[in-house]
Order: structure tokens, then C-alpha cells, then sequence
């Protein structure tokens, strides 16, 4: 006898069997993604494009970059470091302040971005504040601090130290214990009548000296009080002979030294 031909029925039964069994294949497969990925033990492919730097193409609205590579987020200046925008190359500030190519340590003139909190002093650990905020216009030397690109411009970190001066409407205000000065020119004769040549005069172991036009607050103290400057306005300074830097401020040469590097006055 002939065997019996598998009914409708029997048909529709298999093909469901095996689509439950797909579909309790596929969620399984489904979980183990989902708890491997989570705990770590498969990780995403780091393709080529994620470990080259990024180009200014590659970098959208809103993005922060140091020397053309991607970060997380701003820079935070630590303790008492600031991040500044230099300004263009301006010859002159508002305050009247000129920025000529001559002098041995050019000044040179930013924005503060963002500045650090501050910190606590080496011997005692009272907390020094930076008196530097973002949004401050400062003035420091060429020569100092670390020059960077962040956010495809012109940025420097420096320390709270290695600013000079705020500059705004009101003119050059500056920072902490320094001193700004206007020089004092050599005597180009001697007491005896002997006329010097200025080569002979600049050969001269003569301290620097300068009129006193503007101070800052004064530097704190270990135990944090204020210690001010011990010059005033009007003063006439003697400092050592490489403790300032040289600017020049309407048509002027001004000096900017540490009250630390003074060593008289009268």
C-alpha cells in the first residue's frame, strides 16, 4: 500500500517549529550582543579615520581642538595658569600702549579665554588666588609662556607670574608686586668731567634706575594676607640689571620690574 501523503496540517505544524526556533535563535544572539557590549569584552573597530587628526573639515560648530586634534571638551586651566587669544598684530592698544619690534623682550598683548583658581603657597599651602579672570585684557612678554592652537587660533598658557599688566580703558594697571617704570637714563659724563661715549656709558656695572608711574596691589604673604609694593607713584627706583622688561607706552620707554628686584629707592 501506498504511504499516506502528509496532510495540510501537519505542514503548517513544522513550518511553525521552525519559526520559533529561529526566533529563540536570534533573541539569544540578540542578548549576547547586548551583554558584551556592555561589559566591554567586544569593542567597537578603531577605524584609520579615528586615529588621525582631525582636520579643520572634519571639525563642526562647537568642537574644542588642541594643535588640530579633537578633545572632549575646553581646557581648564590648572592652579594659577591662564589660556589666552593673542590679539592681532596691532601696534597700538586702547589704553595707548605701542608694541614696537625693537626692544629685547617684546611685549605682547591677548584675551583671557579662561584662567585657573589659583594656588596654595609652597610653604604653607594657604591658597593664593589668581587675580587674572577670563575676559581680562593682559599684556606679557613674547618670550614667555606656551604658545599653542586651540580652536584653529592663536592661544598661549601662561602663568599667573609671567603677566605684566591688565590693560584696559583706563590705562595699564599691573599685576601684583610689579612695578612700572620710566626709566632713567646713564649719565653720559663723570663726576670728574670725563665725557663717555654710549658705548662706554651701556659698559657701565651701573644698576638700572626708573621713576615709579604705576604699581599693582602687592603679593600675598604665606600666611595670605596682602604685602604691598613698597614703592609709590612718583619714586625713583634702583633695579637690578636684568630684572625688567622694556615697553613703550605713548611714545614713552617704560619698564615693568618685581618689587623684588628693586633694590632702592629715593
Amino acid at each position: 500500500r501506498s504511504k499516506s501523503i502528509p496532510t495540510c496540517l501537519e505542514f503548517d505544524g513544522a513550518r511553525m517549529i521552525r519559526a520559533v526556533l529561529l526566533l529563540a535563535a536570534s533573541s539569544a544572539c540578540e542578548a549576547f550582543r547586548t551583554t558584551a557590549f556592555s561589559t566591554g569584552a567586544v569593542q567597537t573597530p578603531v577605524t584609520a579615520r579615528d586615529r588621525r587628526p582631525a582636520r579643520a573639515a572634519d571639525v563642526v560648530m562647537g568642537d574644542y581642538t588642541l594643535d588640530n586634534m579633537v578633545l572632549d571638551g575646553p581646557l581648564q586651566p590648572l592652579k594659577d595658569q591662564v589660556l589666552v587669544k593673542l590679539a592681532g598684530a596691532e601696534k597700538q592698544t586702547k589704553g595707548g600702549l605701542f608694541l614696537t619690534g625693537e626692544m629685547t623682550d617684546k611685549p605682547t598683548r591677548g584675551t583671557v579665554v579662561a584662567a585657573g583658581p589659583g594656588k596654595p603657597h609652597p610653604y604653607t599651602d594657604v591658597m593664593i588666588t589668581n587675580p587674572i579672570k577670563a575676559g581680562d585684557t593682559i599684556l606679557f612678554g613674547s618670550y614667555t609662556g606656551t604658545k599653542v592652537k586651540y580652536c584653529q587660533d592663536d592661544h598661549v598658557m601662561l602663568s599667573m607670574d609671567e603677566v605684566l599688566a591688565t590693560v584696559t580703558d583706563k590705562g595699564v594697571v599691573p599685576v601684583r608686586d610689579r612695578a612700572m617704570l620710566k626709566p632713567i637714563e646713564k649719565p653720559v659724563e663723570t663726576s670728574t668731567g670725563i665725557v663717555l661715549t654710549k658705548e662706554a656709558s651701556k659698559a657701565q656695572e651701573v644698576p638700572n634706575q626708573g621713576e615709579v608711574i604705576a604699581v599693582g596691589e602687592g603679593r600675598f604673604t604665606a600666611k595670605g594676607t596682602l604685602d604691598p609694593v613698597p614703592m609709590k607713584v612718583g619714586d625713583k627706583v634702583m633695579y637690578t640689571k636684568y630684572g625688567g622688561i622694556d615697553v613703550e607706552y605713548e611714545g614713552q620707554k617704560l619698564v615693568f620690574v618685581f618689587a623684588a628686584d628693586c633694590l632702592a629707592k629715593y
